[in-house]
């Protein structure tokens, strides 16, 4: 214990030196004037403003105070611990003299009276901290160290951090005339929702992250002991509700009752996510086979989770989304990101230094909970943990390295380190507690009404009557609704993330931002996200309709494609705006309804896509499902394909309302080497339902083969729309390729050569993932129904 205490000295000790003089820029100073001048250093009259930086200095030296009279008074008899005090309390002082005098070299710190004044206050608290709650501290430290899976530690740091971080920056006040101006300035809000700012990414991202803090708290109790719904609910309520109280007292911070209605949504949300867990473990079944089949999706659901929590994360840091690739960003990388680790939290205040230290650390903690879960059967190998760990090192630095394009942010090696150690951290939680899947055939909960779950070390089973016992009997496997419905939720949240990137961003062709309206954005968003779902998961789901049914239909393809093209017209009507519309099909130029005209037009475009990925979709399911009718239908898809991809070739070549799209084609569309964009969109399908369907059904070894056709396809796919596009286009008084139009962010910028493929790849990737995440849920639903038919 005590070589852990001593080791906890020694780090906070280099801390408190070493943020003590960041930025670290030194200025030669005779010793001799500086003498003088720490001297003559004034004590300053502090406001309001300036109270944060005192509470800081004072809070600064209770650790180091306490630790060190811990390590050298520990088993110490009470002549032994005062003189023990008595020597901290001198070193203390003589260390914040010493660094106050050092600061003189450092001309970016302020010295004054007042840092000395507050470091030795808090170095005389931290000594008598030890006298009242020294014993105390040695006895949960060794606690913790017995029994690492213990839940209460966990729970009472991280509650804490959570109380230290709302009553930041330490400006408290006592003044009822301060209350009121607190009051008056509107930092005190009674009305749930009031307080939203009124811009939409900004109040979404603060109810959200405001949510997800409070998700661990019932877990952490669940963990502690078995509690009810309403009793786990309770304790949330009553934790928000202190904090929110003391936030009262903190002038500078913002008391909304918002928070805590928040806070008990995240902690209904939390509850529910554990029932679901516990369930989870229950429903796998009783025998090693029933244990199999849930371990054997563990890690596919690690690599989708760790796949959404990266576009989230990149959701949140990469806002607002205003890259510039230009060469003099990237030029000057190493003068920002190879700076003075927290160079940056210096100039800033300390709530904003703290801040950007949580928001860093509790965004990539998920990754090492995630790593550490998946893995955890192996987490006793060195290699497994560095995998993990380099792995975390490596999202951190693309998310930085992206970060250099952003005008407004700050690529900075100090946001690494915290990014790393907040993975780091995750991962170290999962290995104490012991976040294991079950690996007894016998685990079972008692789920009954009045308790939500207990703790599988309690051994009970399941009462004749519980809730749990009447869903093995009524329903299918709660896994097999919920989890479906976690994907279809989690792959929506991705979509529109990306979509409303996508609008946003100046980097974008703006052929593609022209299909948002700038009137209302976020409808527009929300129906796109639609109509990917449709464009891309309804083939899949005629298919499974067809396996499911087990009987041929002669006109499949016909009813596919006329609902297929119907309603995906009905879609892009109401949400592209209608100048994109014109731009894609032409503008009307028959005598029939314009209406009726832009529909066939759409109706012949859309079905030549339609009936492709349908025929990229079912050739896909050839590797999971062979029955004697898909195997009939596909052939008889060949006939139909056959005879209507000329009724669309007729209405969007020969007879084009304009040279839009003919003027891509290779030789106006009039060559047989158009057909290397339709062989690139089965490509783009089928990679996606492929890497799907098998990873999905757990034949890693055709995921091998799928995955170097997936790397061997950028360089393919780049080549077979070189073929089937138009290389020479003169136009606005400029030549380029159809690959430039349709990949430069506008005609004045056109892009060519490895910046084109570059951008070409990326689209690629996109096309094939957005395959995969809008046929996910739809599969994992059905998976049940190609289970009986895996060949």
């Amino acid at each position: 214990m005590k070589n852990s205490l001593l080791i906890a000295c020694i780090v906070y000790t280099i801390f408190v030196v070493y943020g003590s003089l960041v930025p670290w820029q030194f200025n030669s100073l005779p010793l001799s004037e500086a003498w003088f001048r720490f001297r003559n250093i004034e004590y300053l009259t502090l406001g309001i403003a300036s109270r944060a930086d005192w509470v800081a200095n004072i809070l600064l030296f209770i650790p180091l105070a306490f630790l060190w009279l811990g390590v050298i008074s520990l088993n110490q008899q009470i002549i032994g611990r005062c003189v023990s005090s008595v020597v901290v309390l001198m070193v203390s002082f003589f260390l914040c003299s010493t660094i106050e005098f050092t600061q003189l070299f450092f001309p970016p710190r302020t010295v004054s009276l007042n840092d000395i004044i507050a470091e030795s206050l808090g170095a005389a608290i931290g000594v008598l901290a030890w006298w009242i709650f020294g014993k105390k501290f040695v006895a949960w430290l060794e606690s913790w160290k017995i029994n690492k899976t213990n839940s209460v530690p966990y729970l009472q740091i991280y509650l804490g951090c959570m109380f230290f971080y709302s009553v930041m920056p330490l400006d408290l006040t006592l003044s009822p005339v301060e209350f009121y101006h607190k009051w008056h300035e509107g930092r005190v809000i009674l009305l749930p929702f009031y307080g939203l700012k009124g811009e939409v990414f900004r109040d979404i991202y603060d109810c959200l992250s405001e949510v997800v803090l409070w998700l661990p708290i019932p877990w952490l109790w669940y963990k502690l002991k078995p509690l009810s719904r309403v009793e786990l609910l309770k304790r949330v309520l009553f934790s928000a509700a202190i904090i929110e109280f003391f936030q009262l007292f903190v002038y500078s911070r913002v008391t909304d009752v918002t928070d805590i209605l928040l806070a008990l949504v995240g902690g209904f949300i939390g509850v529910r996510l554990i029932a679901l867990g516990s369930s989870g473990f229950a429903l796998v079944g009783s025998g090693d086979s029933g244990l199999k089949h849930y371990q054997s999706y563990t890690v596919l659901y690690a690599y989708l989770a760790y796949f959404l929590w990266i576009l989230v994360v990149g959701f949140i840091f990469l806002y607002p989304y205003d890259f510039e690739w230009t060469y003099l960003r990237l030029s000057t990388w190493s003068d920002k990101f190879l700076r003075v680790p927290f160079y940056a939290y210096y100039y800033g205040t300390e709530y904003r230094a703290i801040t950007e230290v949580f928001h860093k650390l509790l965004f990539f903690m998920p990754f090492g909970l995630i790593g550490g879960y998946a893995f955890r059967p192996a987490n006793s190998r060195n290699r497994v943990s560095i995998m993990i760990l380099a792995t975390i090192v490596m999202t951190a630095m693309i998310i930085e390295f992206a970060q250099l394009f952003l005008p407004n942010k700050n690529a900075d090696i100090t946001d690494v380190i915290l990014e790393v150690f907040g993975g780091y951290l995750g991962y170290v939680v999962v290995k104490q507690l012991q976040l294991t899947k079950p690996s007894l055939p016998g685990l079972k909960n008692n789920l009954e009404d009045d308790v939500l779950f207990v703790d599988p070390r309690f051994n009970t089973n399941f009462s004749e009557d519980s809730g749990l016992e009447r869903r093995l009997k009524n329903k299918k496997s709660y896994t097999n609704g919920s989890f479906p419905f976690l994907l279809a939720v989690g792959s929506v949240f991705v979509i529109v993330g990306a979509l409303i990137f996508v609008s946003g961003s100046e980097s974008m062709p703006y052929n593609v931002r022209e299909l948002f309206a700038k009137e209302y954005p976020i409808i527009s968003v929300l129906g796109l996200t639609i109509l990917i779902y449709w464009c891309f998961a309804y083939p899949l789901f005629s298919l499974m309709s067809i396996a499911k049914a087990d009987r041929l239909e002669v006109f499949f393809h016909v009813r596919f494609l006329a609902i297929h093209a119907l309603i995906a017209w009905i879609l892009v009507r109401a949400i592209v705006p209608l100048e994109s519309i014109y731009d894609v099909l032409g503008s009307p130029i028959l005598s029939i309804p314009v209406e009726l005209e832009l529909a066939f037009r759409f109706l012949g475009l859309f079905g030549v896509y339609s009936l492709i990925i349908l025929a990229a979709t079912h050739t896909a399911l050839f590797w999971i499902v062979s029955t004697w009718e898909l195997i009939r239908l596909f052939v008889l898809g060949f006939f139909w394909i056959l005879l209507l991809l000329p009724f669309g070739y007729w209405i969007v070549v020969i007879k084009a309302a304009t040279d839009n799209l003919t003027e891509l084609m290779a030789n106006s569309g009039y060559s047989f080497s158009i057909a290397c964009v339709g062989i690139y969109c089965f490509l783009v399908g089928w990679l996606g339902s492929s890497v799907l369907f098998l990873t999905v059904f757990n034949d890693f070894r055709r995921v091998v083969i799928v995955g170097f056709i997936f790397i061997i396809s950028f360089p393919l796919g780049y080549q077979l729309l070189s073929w089937g596009t138009e290389q020479f286009i003169l136009k606005y008084d400029a030549v380029f390729s159809a690959m430039q139009f349709l990949l430069s962010t506008d005609r004045s910028h056109l892009i060519s050569g490895g910046v084109l493929r570059a951008r070409f790849f990326v689209a690629h990737f996109w096309l094939v993932s957005l395959v995969f995440i809008a046929q996910a849920p739809l599969l994992m639903i059905f998976r049940n129904l190609f289970g009986s038919k895996y060949s």
